[in-house]
């Protein structure tokens, strides 16, 4: 299972980085009683670092990027997460 997910929203242009057991994420399912459309505007992403996640929110052109506060601490900008993986590959 992943370490990390990557929530993007294209229609809140917002992208927050999460660890899988963060009660907001729960390994890519969202909050509890919260359904996401299959191939609509909200994704979950898998990595297994927080490197390959963080540069993969790079590349999104949202104004809100950053990692969730309840789980990963400071901004991605910031580039200090709570805790850190090897390696820099997606699960996809």
């Amino acid at each position: 299972m992943a370490r990390y997910w990557v929530f993007a929203s294209s229609d809140a242009n917002r992208a927050r980085l999460h660890l899988g057991s963060c009660m907001y994420c729960r390994d890519g399912h969202g909050p509890a009683r919260r359904l996401l459309v299959p191939g609509g505007p909200q994704t979950w992403t898998p990595f297994a670092t927080v490197e390959a996640a963080q540069q993969w929110m790079d590349q999104l052109h949202y104004k809100d990027k950053s990692l969730c506060k309840t789980c990963m601490g400071e901004a991605v900008d910031g580039r200090q997460p709570a805790s850190a993986g090897a390696g820099s590959d997606a699960l996809t």
